[in-house]
């Protein structure tokens, strides 16, 4: 397995608004909290603490709300917030959570963690701006789930947006 994460000189993307609406009709309405949000984009949720926030660290804070969207920085710390991701939803503390990441299914994190423990997987349809950046990303993005409800994460990404989605 390849343990290669494809770097750039930045690694703080912000989401494209149509993701973000998927993830809040996932949710019911309202993110609850964004812990890798830039101060920039903190108003699309309900609470928010990231590398850019002064006073708390959204890996190190406990993440107690009924849903989270992660869109963790693509650097090397990226495996971290994977971790991070499983640590919560099987403490309980976050009962849903959506995580954007590239789609490098032959590297450690997806085969060990992702493809093993998410509750469903979306491949975005073709190749991702986000918003700030210049052009599309140079690697495919999927979104994964952890939680209860996902036959609706399902049926918002796969059926509005047309993606690909492995149960």
């Amino acid at each position: 397995m390849a343990g290669h994460i494809a770097t750039s000189k930045n690694t703080d993307w912000e989401t494209p608004e149509w993701i973000l609406e998927g993830v809040r009709d996932v949710f019911g309405g309202k993110i609850m909290l964004d812990p890798c949000a830039s101060p920039s984009s903190h108003l699309a949720v309900m609470n928010w603490h990231g590398p850019h926030h002064e006073s708390v660290d959204g890996l190190s804070a406990w993440w107690s709300y009924p849903n989270v969207f992660v869109n963790p920085p693509f650097g090397r710390d990226l495996p971290l917030w994977v971790d991070k991701v499983e640590e919560e939803t099987l403490s309980g503390r976050a009962v849903e959570v959506i995580l954007l990441t590239p789609a490098n299914v032959d590297t450690k994190i997806w085969q060990q963690t992702i493809f093993q423990r998410a509750m469903a997987v979306c491949f975005l349809n073709g190749r991702v701006t986000f918003k700030g950046a210049d052009s599309c990303a140079p690697m495919p993005i999927a979104l994964s789930y952890w939680g209860p409800h996902r036959l609706v994460f399902k049926g918002v990404f796969g059926r509005e947006h047309g993606m690909t989605i492995l149960l």
